[in-house]
């Protein structure tokens, strides 16, 4: 289990990157998709940061959608999906 699982919503906040880089670290074959009003979808050493989001991106329920939206996108493609290192998602 993640050592920083009991820190503090405004800690993970106030300090990003840094937990995204500390996840990335301890389960590299993971890609981590962290939603608030900005996105990073992250894997190894590779970071994607979508600014584009607001505050309506943060309420209850968006989350799911997204969720549902990437287990749909891999139950679909999986065989595929698990052959692309995160980079090469821009050019599939």
């Amino acid at each position: 289990m993640l050592g920083f699982v009991h820190t503090s919503i405004k800690d993970v906040v106030d300090n990003t990157l840094h937990y995204v880089d500390a996840f990335t670290k301890m389960y590299p074959d993971i890609t981590l998709v962290l939603k608030s009003e900005t996105t990073i979808i992250a894997q190894n050493d590779v970071r994607y940061i979508n600014t584009y989001g607001n505050n309506g991106l943060a309420t209850g329920g968006s989350g799911d959608v997204l969720a549902g939206l990437i287990t749909g996108l891999y139950a679909q493609n999986k065989d595929c999906l698990n052959r692309l290192s995160l980079p090469e998602w821009r050019n599939w």
